[in-house]
């Protein structure tokens, strides 16, 4: 039977099946009640589908071994034959984490990859089947589509399949907020994402919540569940392993008591035991990448409960043991690099990097020539995706602007002091007019030189600067008609600035802009930027 009570099992086979399914506990207390009483177990088999030429197609299966199973927490290892057990949830939900080297049935769209177990069933079965898996890939990265209405979903549409048309990507991960308040658009979009041709991955965002509409003491994201499945889960590829995380908390209470965001940054006991136990089972020189949506550290709001997650040291801690990872997230409408400790003693960092939103100011603003609206982001990035590019255990992103056939990496311009006081934001001061570079995907290791051409070259190194970007300042002051009401500029997290040297405050003169990113590459500006102040 799919579920069968634990009093008509073997002391060998709850063992087992206890043993496998989890490599971590927790205190009595700390347990879910449905894990703590463990009333049933649910088992099955993993199978690999395959096809033999000739004459006729025949097709046949076979058990898979050592293929992760989980109910969402504990995780289970198929045996020779691709048996497994795991602990029954009281929605008897499970799913396969997908191997390297295979894939699932399903493999344009939306991966089918769980399934729930009823009574009477036999076994709960799952089947994949072989794929080639270079270890050098590109993975698309997006976040924050999150179209109101119509007409913006026409946008998404629009601008997605042109992303895809230009990218290698071997498949895409989308970091939350696939919607705008409205989970009837979570079934249009699983539709375009399967006309897009990739496999697509999703973590839900704090406007995919079915809110208010869902039942009092249910699951927020029940429309989720119906769309794409299990909100957090695992798959390898590559070897590399993947984890796709649920870090948004809903209250119902906070939105009942008319709360603008009620919601908080959370990972939750669940999914870190599932981390753990899926770590447990996964080398340590792996490449481990975790998606989520909201970050796990904020440059604007470092304490705001609802751009943070609460919990961020668990998952850290857990991920302490494996060097080479990296993890991504969306809802910020803003990029940034963060370097967090993980506790660890050798006082090693986790690269955690804020991917720009697809929709950047949420599709307002100015129109482009396609009829889109430019919709430049608050920190004065052009809105746009990333693409993860893997080789073996190594990994890194680059920024790809929307719409943009030179694919520019950042902006160089001359400011005038008296242009920072704008929009709230905290006035930076200077004796003179300078030299700004916004690098759209800038963190805290990326360095910034211009390079003067006047009586020799001269060399200088800008200095990351806490401010707005006056580019920004200047469009939403003069377009404010055109923006949503909450669009405003913000404090950037990527913006370099110097003094100008004095020779050139008089004068027109050019300069050279070089960046070295947060990987290590150099790239510098097509064309000399004026300087005439």
């Amino acid at each position: 039977m799919g579920i069968s009570p634990i009093p008509n099992l073997t002391r060998r086979q709850v063992i087992a099946a206890l043993g496998a399914a989890s490599t971590s506990a927790l205190a009595a207390r700390a347990e879910p009640s449905w894990h703590r009483d463990i009333p049933a177990i649910v088992s099955g088999q993993v199978f690999e589908t395959q096809s033999e030429g000739g004459g006729r197609t025949r097709r046949y299966d076979r058990g898979l071994a050592n293929v992760m199973v989980s109910n969402g927490r504990d995780v289970a290892v198929t045996d020779a034959a691709g048996h497994w057990s795991l602990p029954a949830r009281p929605d008897g939900q499970v799913f396969v984490i997908k191997p390297s080297g295979y894939t699932y049935l399903e493999t344009s769209g939306v991966p089918v990859f769980s399934q729930t177990a009823a009574a009477g069933q036999d076994a709960v079965i799952f089947k994949l089947r072989r794929q080639l898996e270079p270890a050098r890939f590109e993975v698309m990265l997006c976040a924050d589509t999150q179209p109101s209405g119509p007409v913006e979903f026409d946008y998404v549409r629009r601008e997605l399949l042109a992303a895809v048309r230009s990218t290698r990507a071997k498949f895409a991960i989308h970091h939350g907020d696939v919607s705008g308040d409205d989970t009837v658009m979570l079934g249009a979009h699983r539709d375009l994402v399967k006309e897009t041709g990739l496999l697509w991955h999703h973590c839900p965002g704090n406007h995919d919540i079915d809110g208010l509409a869902a039942r009092v003491g249910g699951d927020a994201f029940e429309t989720w569940g119906q769309v794409f499945g299990p909100s957090h889960y695992a798959f390898q590829c590559a070897g590399a392993t993947f984890f796709i995380l649920n870090n948004v908390v809903y209250d119902r209470n906070a939105a009942l008591a008319g709360a603008a965001r009620p919601y908080r940054g959370g990972i939750g006991r669940d999914q870190l035991h599932f981390v753990k136990n899926v770590l447990a089972h996964t080398a340590p020189d792996q490449l481990i990448v975790v998606s989520m949506h909201i970050p796990l550290a904020s440059y604007e709001h470092p304490d705001g409960p609802s751009d943070t997650t609460i919990d961020r040291a668990e998952l850290l801690k857990l991920l302490s043991g494996h060097r080479h990872a990296v993890s991504f997230s969306g809802h910020a409408h803003a990029t940034e690099h963060h370097y967090l400790s993980t506790g660890d003693q050798s006082g090693a960092e986790h690269h955690h990097h804020v991917l720009t939103a697809f929709c950047g100011s949420w599709w307002s603003g100015p129109a482009s020539d396609n009829g889109i609206p430019n919709a430049e982001s608050c920190d004065g990035s052009p809105r746009g995706y990333h693409v993860l590019s893997i080789d073996g255990n190594r990994y890194t992103s680059r920024f790809v602007p929307s719409g943009a056939t030179a694919a520019p990496q950042f902006r160089a311009v001359v400011s005038n002091p008296d242009e920072i006081e704008r929009a709230g934001v905290t006035p930076v001061r200077f004796t003179s007019a300078q030299l700004l570079v916004n690098v759209f995907d800038g963190g805290p290791r990326t360095r910034v030189f211009a390079e003067f051409g006047f009586g020799g070259v001269q060399h200088i190194e800008l200095q990351r600067t806490a401010m707005a970007d006056p580019h920004i300042q200047r469009l939403y002051d003069e377009h404010r008609h055109l923006l949503k009401p909450w669009v405003e500029a913000t404090v950037s997290s990527h913006i370099w600035t110097a003094p100008l040297p004095p020779e050139l405050t008089n004068s027109v003169q050019s300069c050279r802009i070089r960046v070295t990113d947060e990987y290590g590459n150099t790239y510098q500006s097509g064309q000399s930027v004026q300087m005439a102040a």
